[in-house]
């Protein structure tokens, strides 16, 4: 099983698109997020099925053979005192592949910024 995950977001002054791109093969795949608790909302843009847990939702995506996309979408307050947006965690059968952190870097209304951070697991 191996498994390349590049993580790409797009941050304007009220949300933070993030684009989870899954390369490779690998079964049972799945998504915990578990977004901070200053978020209002956050939107997943794929038709998953979901799983509320505790601290946030495991979206189940199943076999990843070539390539699986994941939109989510993170609602911002005006207020947002943390720069921590959510965790996400990828998951293959039972085995944790990797953990990546979405952070908020938002520098006024007008504040736009995108970054891509790329996790090869195996």
């Amino acid at each position: 099983m191996q498994l390349t995950t590049t993580l790409v977001a797009l941050e304007t002054a009220g949300e933070v698109a993030v684009l989870l791109d899954l390369a490779g093969i690998a079964e049972a795949v799945s998504l915990v997020v578990r977004p901070a608790e200053a978020l209002p909302a956050f939107t997943l843009w794929n038709d998953l099925p979901v799983t509320g847990i505790a601290d946030g939702v495991i979206v189940e995506v199943g076999a990843v053979a070539g390539r699986r996309q994941i939109m989510l979408a993170f609602e911002l307050p005006r207020n947002l005192d943390a720069d921590r947006i959510c965790d996400l965690e990828l998951r293959a059968m039972t085995e944790k592949l990797a953990t990546l952190r979405v952070q908020a870097h938002t520098y006024g209304e007008c504040a736009r910024r995108a970054w891509m951070r790329t996790v090869a697991s195996s």
